[in-house]
């Protein structure tokens, strides 16, 4: 997952990074979607809707 990148803005792809991040298949990872960097575990620095929004996710090319 590393260079990967999510974001709830289309025209803004690389708004959170992974970090050196890697996962083999049938694994998962929680990604919270919170601004909240000052917890344990992966935090993106925004945050989603409670109305509904998208999440996108791109390759380290800007790739969704």
């Amino acid at each position: 997952m590393s260079g990967y990148s999510l974001s709830d803005d289309s025209t803004s792809l690389g708004k959170w990074t992974f970090p050196d991040t890697s996962i083999s298949g049938g694994e998962y990872i929680i990604v919270w979607a919170d601004k909240d960097s000052g917890q344990n575990g992966l935090h993106a620095v925004f945050k989603l809707d409670s109305d509904g929004e998208q999440i996108f996710l791109s390759n380290p090319d800007g790739v969704i």
